[in-house]
């Protein structure tokens, strides 16, 4: 078992961390496991590695505390323990996850390719209220992408089967493409990814041929998604379904309800 505390020099949590996980570790064999450091030298880097706060905890490179809520950045990250939000995870919470870990290889691997957090293993990470937040949203946006505002121009049948059925293979295929280079996790959730995304949403609604089919197909994945319990960006949220993925794109529309959700999450 390979774990990885990565931090940066700005945050000195990651010592608190170090120290839990060696208390953790203590008395057990040596030649299990290893222990490593890695710095996060600069914003760019941490939207490159998808880097969620200082100090994250890589078990066999996965994000065990992730939650889905937090983008990726430099900054000091908060920890739900039990006995209230500090800066790093309890013992308590790090023995949950090293001990099943250390004791289950090839179980740690999989989960880390085939079933990356909770969205891919079919538990729910958002709770009511993003539930009910993309539902909101979702109808809305289907609304306008069918029928739009007065005067009423429905959309043609083949537009809404472009949103509905075409979108989400396009983006699909486009995963399977990238999976013949790698199969590291998709994580780019940094400001630059979520501006990005935002100018193409734009475009796509300004321009009056691709706005019906695009809200269709955005309003239809936030549907899927609250469905799922899927956080994140709903652009993946049916192609990660369709491949058992967890690639994520920077999407700013749900993330104050998901963060507040998970901060408030017990456990």
């Amino acid at each position: 078992m390979k774990i990885t505390i990565q931090y940066f020099d700005g945050c000195p949590h990651w010592q608190i961390a170090e120290r839990r996980v060696l208390n953790v570790l203590e008395g057990l064999p040596s030649d299990r496991f290893t222990l490593e450091r890695q710095l996060i030298e600069s914003p760019a880097m941490a939207q490159r590695v998808g880097f969620h706060g200082s100090p994250t905890i890589l078990i066999d490179g996965r994000d065990p505390f992730a939650t889905g809520a937090q983008p990726a950045g430099v900054g000091c990250r908060v920890f739900l323990t039990e006995d209230g939000v500090q800066g790093a995870p309890s013992e308590a919470l790090l023995r949950d996850v090293i001990k099943p870990a250390l004791s289950d290889p090839p179980a740690a691997h999989r989960a880390n390719h085939d079933d990356q957090r909770t969205r891919v293993d079919g538990r729910r990470v958002i709770g009511r209220m993003g539930s009910a937040a993309r539902v909101v949203v979702g109808l809305a946006f289907l609304y306008l992408g069918i029928v739009g505002l007065p005067p009423v121009h429905l959309l043609p049948w083949w537009q809404v089967v472009l949103g509905l059925v075409g979108a989400p293979l396009l983006v699909a295929s486009l995963q399977v493409a990238r999976l013949q280079f790698t199969t590291e996790r998709l994580e780019q959730t940094g400001v630059v990814a979520v501006v990005i995304n935002f100018i193409v949403f734009l475009a796509l609604v300004t321009f009056e041929p691709t706005r019906g089919a695009t809200l269709v197909f955005l309003g239809s994945a936030m549907l899927f998604a609250a469905a799922r319990g899927a956080s994140g960006c709903e652009v993946v949220a049916v192609s990660n379904w369709l491949l058992r993925r967890d690639d994520q794109l920077g999407c700013p529309l749900f993330w104050p309800v998901d963060a507040y959700e998970a901060s408030t999450r017990p456990g």
